[in-house]
C-alpha cells in the first residue's frame, strides 16, 4: 500500500515487515509503523485481549465453513477494535 507521510510529503510503500508492536502492559499491544523518511510514528491499532480472541475465534469458524458465527464473531470484533481504539459507535 503506498503511504505519504503527514510530517515530510515522503511516499513509501508499507509494507507488512514495517508493522511493530509494542506490548503497553495489562496484555494490551499496539501496532503501528514509522515513516522511513523522517520517522513519524503511525498507530494502526491497539489489540486488546478480547480483540485477539476474537480473531481467533473469527478465523476457526471462517475456516471451518460455519460462515454465520464467523459473522457475528466478525461484527463482535469490529465494535471491539473500535472501543479499543477510540472510535465512535456513530
Amino acid at each position: 500500500m503506498k503511504v505519504t507521510c503527514d510530517t515530510c510529503n515522503g511516499e513509501f510503500e508499507l509494507k507488512q515487515d514495517m508493522l511493530k508492536e509494542t506490548y503497553l502492559g495489562a496484555m494490551i499491544t499496539e501496532t503501528y509503523f514509522n515513516c522511513p523518511i523522517c520517522s513519524k510514528k503511525y498507530l494502526v491499532c491497539i489489540n486488546t485481549p478480547r480483540a485477539r480472541k476474537l480473531m481467533t475465534d473469527f478465523q476457526k469458524c471462517a475456516a471451518s465453513g460455519n460462515n454465520i458465527k464467523a459473522e457475528q464473531l466478525r461484527k463482535e470484533l469490529k465494535v471491539e477494535m473500535d472501543r479499543s481504539n477510540g472510535k465512535s459507535a456513530y
